[in-house]
C-alpha cells in the first residue's frame, strides 16, 4: 500500500524539488480522492465514489473551487 502512495506522490515531489508543505499534500489528496478512473475494474468511478457509493456529478477541479470558494473567497477574486 506505500508503494502505492509512493507511486502516485512522487512525480509531483520530483517537479517540486522536495519543497513540500502541508497545503501541497492535501491538494495531491485532494485530486487522488476525487479524479476518476480511466480504464480498468473501475473506469469512470471516482475512489470517493466507490468508499461512500454516491455518485459524483462534478469534475475534481470544480468541487476544489468549491472548497476555495467557502473557505478562502478572496483569492478567487480578481484584482
Amino acid at each position: 500500500m506505500v508503494e502505492c502512495i509512493n507511486s502516485i506522490v512522487r512525480p509531483y515531489l520530483n517537479t517540486s524539488k522536495n519543497q513540500v508543505n502541508q497545503e501541497f499534500l492535501n491538494l495531491i489528496m485532494h485530486y487522488h480522492n476525487y479524479r476518476r478512473y480511466r480504464d480498468g475494474v473501475r473506469k469512470n468511478k471516482t475512489p470517493m465514489e466507490i468508499l461512500t457509493g454516491k455518485e459524483q456529478t462534478k469534475d475534481w477541479i470544480a468541487i476544489l473551487f468549491e472548497i476555495i470558494k467557502e473557505r478562502m473567497p478572496e483569492l478567487l477574486l480578481a484584482s
